[in-house]
């Protein structure tokens, strides 16, 4: 007599295959092949950073700007700090606060910062100039008001006698 291991364990499963999911894949091979060929570009394509940027527009790149020069200004006083916090330290009295310092590790001159700063006030500038007449209302007032609010900076940041560029 045979065992009841060796007989057939009962029916076996219906597999059930859906068409409709082939056709799918099928039809985004298909859409995505037509894309490559095309040469057109998804934005799943790009790593997930670029997906985030602001669009490339006039105001973006004024702001950009002006962030560059709010960062330099800020350097430029971080240094200038960290240098006369320095000079009091080690000789009890205030010295000149843009010398260099033995052992001075806060990251360089704070007069190359400034001068960064200016380089790039001087560049919105010429924007403002070169772009006058073709900008709209809003792009001439934020360029307008970012540039003065950069010149004070640079002002008070620089000290008395130091001039920024002109309006």
């Amino acid at each position: 007599m045979s065992s009841g291991s060796d007989a057939n364990p009962g029916p076996r499963p219906k597999i059930i295959v859906d068409e409709d999911w082939k056709a799918r894949v099928e039809s985004e091979r298909e859409s995505e092949r037509a894309r490559r060929e095309s040469g057109g570009h998804a934005a799943e394509d790009r790593p997930p950073a670029a997906r985030r940027l602001p669009p490339a527009t006039f105001l973006t790149l004024c702001q950009s700007l002006a962030a560059q020069a709010s960062a330099a200004l800020a350097e430029s006083a971080r240094l200038a700090h960290a240098r006369s916090r320095s000079n009091i330290e080690t000789s009890g009295i205030s010295g000149d606060a843009t010398s260099p310092q033995p052992g001075d590790e806060s990251g360089g001159d704070p007069r190359l910062h400034l001068e960064i700063a200016r380089h790039v006030i001087d560049t919105l500038a010429i924007l403002e100039e070169k772009t006058a007449g073709n900008r709209t209302e809003a792009e001439s007032m934020f360029l307008g008001s970012v540039l003065h609010e950069l010149r004070l900076a640079f002002v008070a940041f620089a000290g008395p006698g130091v001039e920024a560029s002109s309006p």
